[in-house]
C-alpha cells in the first residue's frame, strides 16, 4: 500500500511538471539557463514573477 501511495505522488508530480512545462516552458528554460550561466538574481526574479502571477487572481 505504501508503494502505491509513493507511486501516485510521483505520478502526480510528473503530471504537474508536464503541465507547467507545456504552459510555461519558455520561462522554465530561461530560468534554467540563467541558473546555469550564474545569473542567480535574474533566475530568482523570473521565479518570483511566476509565483506572483499564480498567487494573484
Amino acid at each position: 500500500m505504501k508503494d502505491l501511495r509513493i507511486t501516485s505522488i510521483f505520478t502526480a508530480a510528473i503530471d504537474i511538471f508536464a503541465m507547467d512545462f507545456i504552459n510555461y516552458g519558455d520561462k522554465i528554460i530561461y530560468c534554467a539557463m540563467f541558473f546555469y550561466i550564474g545569473y542567480i538574481n535574474e533566475a530568482t526574479n523570473i521565479a518570483k514573477a511566476k509565483v506572483e502571477a499564480v498567487a494573484t487572481p
